[in-house]
Order: C-alpha cells, then sequence, then structure tokens
C-alpha cells in the first residue's frame, strides 16, 4: 500500500485524519448539540495555521489571516444569529471537548498531510490513508456491531447506495482533492 519506509508515518497519519478525527467528532456529536459543534467548527484554520506554524515554520501571511477571518464569517452567516444565541456548554462539555479535539486532529491532518505530499503522490497518500483508517477502525465497529446486534441485512439497496456514494465522493474523492491542493500550496 506504502513504501515500508513510510509504514508508521502513513499509519500515523491515517490514524490522526481518519480513525482518531471521525472517532472523537462522531461520539462527540453524541454528546453536545449541532450548534455547538459549528462553532467549534470555526476552530480548525484556528488549529491548522498554530500547528502548520509549529511544524512546517509557516508564516501567517495577511492572505492567510483573511482566509481564516472569511471562513469564521461564513459559518457565522451560515449559522446565523438566532442559532448563534442557543450556543451552551451547559450540560454539554464532554461532547464540546471531543469535537474540539476532533477539530485538532483536522489540524494535524492538514499539517502532516502537507509534509506526506512531498514524499507520495496524492492518489498514493489517500488510498494508503483511506485503507489503514479503515483497517485501524474496524475493532471498533466490530465491537458495535456485536453490541447493538446490528444486521446487515436490514440495511437497504437505497442505504448501500448513500453509503457507497458517500464513501468514493464525499470522503475518498474530496480527501484525494484536498491532499492535491495540499500539494501546491501551504496549509
Amino acid at each position: 500500500l506504502c513504501p515500508s519506509r513510510l509504514f508508521w508515518q502513513i499509519l500515523l497519519f491515517s490514524l490522526i485524519s481518519t480513525s482518531l478525527h471521525y472517532s472523537f467528532q462522531t461520539i462527540g456529536l453524541k454528546y453536545t448539540t449541532a450548534t455547538n459543534a459549528s462553532v467549534y467548527a470555526l476552530t480548525a484554520p484556528i488549529f491548522i495555521i498554530i500547528i502548520s506554524i509549529l511544524f512546517l515554520n509557516e508564516k501567517v501571511t495577511l492572505k492567510k489571516a483573511v482566509g481564516v477571518t472569511l471562513a469564521i464569517g461564513g459559518v457565522i452567516l451560515v449559522m446565523g444569529p438566532e442559532q448563534l444565541l442557543t450556543f451552551s456548554i451547559k450540560g454539554h462539555l464532554l461532547g464540546d471537548i471531543l469535537v474540539l479535539v476532533s477539530f485538532m486532529f483536522w489540524g494535524s491532518f492538514t499539517v502532516y498531510g502537507r509534509k506526506l505530499t512531498g514524499k507520495l503522490k496524492p492518489f498514493e497518500l489517500t488510498s494508503a490513508m483511506t485503507i489503514y483508517g479503515a483497517l485501524t477502525m474496524l475493532p471498533v465497529s466490530l465491537w458495535e456491531i456485536n453490541k447493538y446486534n446490528f444486521s446487515f441485512a436490514s440495511v437497504t439497496t437505497r442505504a448501500w447506495l448513500a453509503i457507497a456514494f458517500l464513501g468514493v465522493t464525499c470522503s475518498f474523492l474530496a480527501t484525494l482533492f484536498y491532499i492535491q491542493a495540499l500539494e501546491k500550496v501551504e496549509s
């Protein structure tokens, strides 16, 4: 799946980008509100800048500062003031922390991905990340299947098609395009 000299780096990258990021976010969403999670999404570009400064020696430029400001402003605009007013950490602290940590993992994924684009082509990196990420999530998935007595026979054809669409377009292709962009520009 990848050159043996890069195995441990790709495995760590897969854990950060797939297993840990999605696990923390999914579990966190059980214990917080959609509004709180959306507000914490605002931290992703901030984490990316901080981590890229620390590990890639990237500089904060006016262009980056404007980009982060526009991203934050866009989320606030889409949410609207009435939705923002429902933000509250009361009773949601565990979920809030888990979701916030998931965005730290997203920032780490972006910066580490930028570093790895010099070692593997975007398609190779995305493929390895997807496969290793799925494999590292497999034990938890099997545990949940057993715990909730889940039956694959209960999944409709339409649901399988939706899962395939999400896996191919929203996960694999979106990540591939993201990593292709990271190959060409700073984090």
